[in-house]
Parts: C-alpha cells; structure tokens; sequence
C-alpha cells in the first residue's frame, strides 16, 4: 500500500511492505527542513494501524480525535499536525500490478493526451476516484494546457 500525505506546499510518499509486519512512521518536513516522525503506523495481525499522538493526530467527525484506526486502501484521513495551520489528507492507495507499467511519448508537434480510468485513453489510471474520461492534456508544440 502506498500512502500519500499530502499538505499545501508539497506531498509526501511512503511505500508499505506487502506482508503486514512492523512499525512504520509517516514522516514530513518541518519549516527548517528537519525530517520528523509524525504518525505511527503499526502491524496488528493482519492489518495495518495508524495512530495518532501529541505531533499528529487523525482527526474524525466533529473535529474529535481518534486514537487510532485501520488504514484500509482507498481510504482519506483528516490529520492535524502540531503548529501547522493548514488542511493536511493521509490518502491510502493499493499497489496494483499497473503502477509499474510506463510509456514514453515522444511529442514533437501539437498532440493531444487523453487521460482516465476507461483503456481507449493514453494514460490510465485504475483507480475509483478517476473518471473514465478524466481530463485531455494537450500540447501546442510549446507549452501543455489541460481541458
């Protein structure tokens, strides 16, 4: 599973191992460019835990905390990080066998990239919350747009 925290200025990436064993930090940046360790993530039987604590915390309905929860593919996650103002999303994404497969396109006038979930579009992405028919990239020979 692939978790992505994702604050205004920037995301964060971080790759669970397939076989649920361990314990794992979701980590960021602070403002001075120091790494630190904000969210827990733990193996408990065969399920992945995220917890919260005094630097992070998952923030449920009614802005209540919760202590902790399963991190389930597919799943969004409301999380409040200590001095720091800003809305941040922990978002859990399947590695599916798809995500490896790359293509290089080789542009040198004007052309028009279809993305989506739907397999007639040149980029594909497998994914719920991607439209079949996402958005059009294109490409004027100079500069991209996107419809």
């Amino acid at each position: 599973m692939v978790l992505y925290l994702i604050k205004q200025e920037r995301y964060y990436r971080m790759l669970l191992p397939d076989r649920v064993k361990g314990q794992y930090w979701v980590k960021d940046f602070d403002e001075k460019g120091n790494e630190r360790n904000l969210l827990s993530i733990e193996a408990v039987g065969s399920e992945w835990i995220i917890k919260s604590n005094r630097r992070a915390a998952i923030v449920g309905g009614r802005n209540a905390i919760v202590r902790s929860t399963v991190v389930k593919p597919m799943s969004f996650f409301n999380i409040r990080i200590a001095d720091y103002s800003h809305r941040v999303i922990l978002f859990a994404e399947p590695i599916t066998p798809d995500r490896g497969t790359y293509f290089k396109f080789m542009l040198r006038q004007g052309a028009s990239l279809r993305i989506g979930r739907d397999n007639s579009n040149e980029i594909v992405f497998h994914n719920e919350f991607v439209s079949s028919k996402h958005a059009v990239l294109e490409y004027d020979g100079k500069s991209w747009s996107m419809k």
